[in-house]
Formats: structure tokens, sequence, C-alpha cells
């Protein structure tokens, strides 16, 4: 007996594979970034805390964006 439910119809999309599980090449950061002082897990911090001091008090939530 097959469950339909789990086997994909007509017009709908494959389940994942195997393979989309895997991280790609560009999902990696590149080792010239890991050397970047704006990287630094004391400069990240610094920088969250204030944008947190900026944003406080707030209802909104803080927003990190991270440039290069």
């Amino acid at each position: 007996m097959v469950d339909d439910a789990r086997t994909p119809g007509k017009g709908q999309p494959p389940g994942p594979h195997e393979d989309d599980t895997k991280p790609t090449s560009g999902a990696k950061t590149a080792p010239s970034d890991k050397g970047r002082p704006e990287n630094d897990q004391g400069a990240l911090n610094e920088r969250l805390d204030e944008a947190l001091e900026e944003t406080f008090p707030s209802s909104d939530p803080v927003s990190v964006k991270i440039t290069k």
C-alpha cells in the first residue's frame, strides 16, 4: 500500500533530498573574513550593546545588520 500523503503528486515539488541538507561553499565564512577586526566577537558585542542602548526604551526589537 502506498501512502498518498507522503508521495508527491503531479505538479507538486519533490521532497527534500539528502544533498539539500549539506552546507554549500557560499554558506561558510571565508577565512579572510575571520581576521577582519569588525568580525571580532568583542567588536560585535560592542556594536550590539550600542544598538541596544540607542533603541532602549522601546517596544521595537533591536535590529542588528552586519554589512561589509
